[in-house]
């Protein structure tokens, strides 16, 4: 059938039902084979594959330097920089380290300096237990592989700490209780040379580098992500793309918005799973409904596949019970998406580009004879990084 399709569920016979990498039309002008039902045609316009399967760990980069790019501003900049894009030339997630642990409770790291090529492995491998984001006193080392033995004082090799000696060159490195600062983290000032900084310690030789990557193995865990935010002291979203992109890698902005890469965090059964929150909203024992749904509020109207977990508001806009959120395009001159998205009410709003309910508040959600304008708004979903 590979004129047709890539895989069905005949793969030795041209019929083609079940159909994956459909490449024509069948059943209809925009359709293509479903499932094979006796007497019925399951002509279909959407299909989704999913595999279950048991995690295993990963490398992910947590940190990256390429000097092309420049040094890092200060310690703080170190820990949280470019965190979308793993391919800047200035990159940290190490603020989010901590949730990085293996499953014994330490953590794997892999410090490689891709320049030299001289070294069969150009890394560092090790565990410990100490977090050097935290940590001074490095604890529960064990080297795994590593290629240069010695640390920054000519002691051994013994992994990486938060270095308060050497704030003024940098954040982390491998002799935290000295000013030398060899294996650098979150470089400040160059070393060696106009674009250089410190590489590994090897005896008689000076391992000035342009550039170093941190990898830790972990086993990916599902977390919650911030994906949006507005707090009507920054003011208002401009449009419906702005309120989809906005301050990408300043989360606490007053405006903040990833939702264009929502797609990417569904969970492992193929949903998302949201909770959207009030802080201002105390007079609640939980300030947020928690949910699934399995339609995309920032491409579908259509509410598909709600389940509520934990709802403290259980109506919605137009006095229904709550379902989820989706794409409104009837309020689309007061926001992006709401709880009612086939209605011009807009409660639960996301991108609002108005105010409503008082002079910088905006619509929260529907509380029965209760006005509840806010000044503050937090989504979350909760999915696994890959």
């Amino acid at each position: 059938s590979f004129s047709y399709n890539l895989i069905d569920d005949a793969p030795n016979h041209p019929n083609w039902y079940n159909s994956i990498g459909s490449l024509i039309y069948w059943g209809g002008s925009d359709t293509i084979p479903g499932p094979n039902e006796p007497g019925v045609t399951l002509a279909v316009k959407k299909t989704e594959l999913y595999v279950k399967y048991i995690p295993r760990p990963i490398w992910k980069k947590v940190f990256s330097h390429d000097t092309a790019g420049g040094l890092f501003t200060n310690t703080e900049d170190a820990k949280k920089k470019n965190i979308y894009d793993d391919d800047a030339d200035l990159f940290s997630v190490l603020y989010n380290l901590q949730s990085m642990r293996n499953d014994d409770g330490v953590f794997h790291f892999k410090l490689c300096y891709p320049e030299l090529t001289q070294y069969t492995i150009p890394c560092n491998e090790w565990i410990q237990s100490s977090n050097p984001l935290l940590e001074s006193a490095i604890t529960g080392y064990a080297g795994i592989s590593v290629t240069w033995t010695q640390n920054g004082i000519g002691g051994p090799f013994q992994g990486l700490g938060l270095s308060p000696p050497s704030f003024s060159y940098n954040l982390i490195d491998d002799a935290p209780n000295h000013p030398n600062w060899f294996n650098s983290i979150g470089t400040l000032t160059y070393w060696g040379g106009s674009d250089t900084i410190p590489g590994p310690n090897e005896p008689g030789v000076t391992l000035a580098v342009k550039k170093k990557e941190l990898y830790v193995k972990y086993i990916p865990r599902p977390i919650w992500k911030k994906v949006f935010s507005h707090d009507t002291a920054g003011g208002l979203f401009t449009n419906t793309e702005d309120a989809k992109k906005k301050n990408i890698y300043d989360e606490d902005a007053d405006l903040f918005s990833v939702l264009y890469n929502l797609q990417s965090m569904r969970n492992d059964d193929g949903v998302f799973h949201f909770k959207l929150c009030y802080p201002e909203l105390t007079q609640y024992t939980i300030p947020c409904n928690e949910w699934i749904q399995s339609s995309n509020p920032l491409l579908e109207s259509a509410i598909t596949g709600y389940a509520g977990i934990s709802v403290t508001w259980t109506q919605n806009g137009i006095g229904g019970p709550f379902q989820g959120l989706g794409l409104s395009p009837p309020s689309f001159s007061n926001n992006l998406i709401d709880d009612a998205p086939n209605h011009p009410n807009w409660y639960n709003s996301i991108g609002s580009l108005i105010y409503w309910g008082g002079s910088d508040t905006i619509p929260g959600p529907n509380e029965p004879g209760v006005t509840l304008a806010v000044k503050k708004t937090e989504l979350y979903v909760r999915y696994i990084p890959r």
